[in-house]
């Protein structure tokens, strides 16, 4: 779900009888337009569950929430609910509704990535499903330079003679081509301790990109 960023379904079969489980992703869980909303009240949530009525006819039976959801089909039925779910997401979700949605808890400055403000985010561990890892929006970031580690990895270091803070943006080897061409990018990290040779800086951990300015 994370890499399509798609609703995805799970079968395990027995007796010509499927039991499901079902996950969503925030582009499928999007505001419902109403009169009173026009689009903008979270409270009017088009779910996972909400899908599943439209096949309700097919099942055996069904619930959930707007996340996840849990339901028994008939083997024979699978193929018709996969097709009917597919145009019903088809109907309901635009194009520029998928993909993935990061929110950030704050937006900081380089200055802000001192060792001591790693330190004082782990007193809020340990982190989990309800206590999630701060993601912190850093915008306007000079790239010092860029490496690539082990072919798949990409090490960077962003800003200035005066401040300068190291980070890494594991499984990004694909973004190196756009990144070699930026002059400054914006960044969704998080902030962690880098421990080495008995040594400890803060170091950032990248979760997404955007290039503000690049070097043409």
């Amino acid at each position: 779900m994370k890499t399509l960023t798609r609703f995805a379904v799970c079968f395990a079969t027995a007796c010509a009888v499927a039991t499901c489980a079902a996950g969503s992703v925030k582009s499928f869980s999007f505001p419902r337009a109403t009169p009173e909303s026009q689009g903008m009240s979270s409270a009017a949530v088009l779910a996972l569950v909400e899908a599943l009525d439209q096949v309700s006819d097919l099942l055996v039976k069904y619930g959930g929430h707007p996340m996840a959801a849990g339901f028994t089909i008939a083997e024979a039925k699978i193929d018709e609910m996969r097709w009917r779910l597919n145009r019903y997401a088809g109907e309901v979700i635009s194009e520029d509704k998928i993909g993935r949605i990061l929110t950030a808890d704050a937006e900081i400055g380089i200055e802000q990535t001192s060792l001591s403000t790693a330190r004082s985010l782990q007193r809020l561990e340990p982190h989990g499903t309800g206590n999630p890892r701060p993601l912190f929006l850093m915008r306007n970031l000079p790239i010092g330079s860029l490496q690539l580690l082990k072919e798949k990895h990409l090490k960077l270091v962003f800003g200035s003679e005066s401040r300068k803070v190291e980070a890494l943006w594991w499984n990004a080897a694909e973004h190196r081509i756009k990144l070699e061409g930026a002059k400054e990018v914006s960044l969704i990290c998080k902030l962690e301790i880098n421990r080495w040779n008995n040594r400890e800086n803060c170091q950032l951990n990248v979760v997404d990109a955007a290039v503000d300015k690049t070097n043409c």
